[in-house]
């Protein structure tokens, strides 16, 4: 049970945060990731 119920809160997480999370990648999409010419990796 505790699976489902992680799994279920993953899920409503993501529904949730959508919106932000589409806005971010259509960011990094255009902008490339902030910071990384200080990336050492």
């Amino acid at each position: 049970i505790s699976e489902a119920v992680a799994a279920e809160k993953t899920r409503l997480w993501k529904l949730e945060n959508r919106a932000t999370i589409d806005a971010w990648n259509d960011y990094v999409d255009k902008h490339g990731i902030p910071l990384a010419e200080h990336r050492q990796f």
